[in-house]
């Protein structure tokens, strides 16, 4: 998988194309898509996503977590494996760009390859981390925008949550206060069923500020809803209380 993901980066160098879609013919091509390469290179997936950024790499991974879609991917419990590559050399419009591969590995019956699947992972994971310091203010630069009738660079970091796959998650209270003023900031919440751009897993849940945060404030998050199990429909109450401090502008 680190040799795909690196292909993938050298890839996009050579022919100037910040992309994750790969063309047949071009130069370095290893194969169309995420998968196909990770498959070129011996691993076969049965499910899984890629994300990328460009410059730095402890930036680019900075700014996908602080994102909603590439945070959900990047959080997820379910694939178990990560992939890794990335390219120090830069094209007109590609910088230094940094491929991650999040993937599920199992055996494809049909073409009698592939390796053992994995158990599944259970639980619920919060982001900013409970105690987190140094929060962004603003929401990345993520692409499609979640709350598509602002800028996106108007938005705020998002408090989110993510559940096991096979569970959609649904909030009867979903809020974010600043602790020093008491005051509910206002947010969009982004689910599965109202996302205006269908890329939203069930498993993933975000409540998206609809300004930036003030610098060097403390956020308390509280929330309460519920899972529901696939196939069996069984519910389980979750609730969450935890807090994070935001950094400098």
């Amino acid at each position: 998988m680190d040799q795909a993901a690196q292909s993938h980066a050298a890839w996009m160098v050579t022919n100037d194309s910040f992309t994750h879609d790969e063309v047949s013919g071009t130069p370095g091509f290893t194969g169309v898509n995420w998968a196909r390469r990770d498959e070129a290179f011996g691993y076969v997936p049965i499910e899984g996503s890629e994300v990328m950024a460009q410059g730095p790499a402890s930036a680019g991974v900075d700014i996908l977590v602080n994102s909603a879609y590439h945070r959900a991917a990047l959080l997820a419990f379910e694939p178990v494996d990560v992939g890794v590559g990335r390219s120090g050399a830069s094209a007109a419009s590609v910088t230094t760009p940094l491929v991650i591969d999040l993937t599920k590995p199992g055996y494809d019956t049909v073409r009698g390859a592939g390796q053992s699947a994995q158990p599944s992972i259970n639980g619920v994971a919060v982001w900013p981390l409970d105690g987190a310091s140094n929060v962004p203010l603003r929401l990345g630069n993520e692409s499609p925008n979640p709350v598509p009738t602002q800028d996106v660079l108007t938005l705020g970091t998002p408090a989110s949550l993510n559940v096991a796959e096979g569970q959609s998650i649904a909030a009867t209270q979903f809020t974010l206060t600043n602790v020093a003023t008491g005051n509910v900031v206002p947010t969009h919440l982004l689910t599965n069923a109202n996302d205006p751009n269908f890329a939203t897993p069930e498993s993933f849940i975000a409540a998206v500020p609809l300004a930036p945060l003030s610098p060097g404030t403390t956020y308390r998050v509280v929330f309460s809803g519920s899972t529901r199990q696939f196939p069996t429909g069984a519910i389980q109450s979750v609730n969450r209380t935890w807090s994070f401090t935001t950094g400098s502008p």
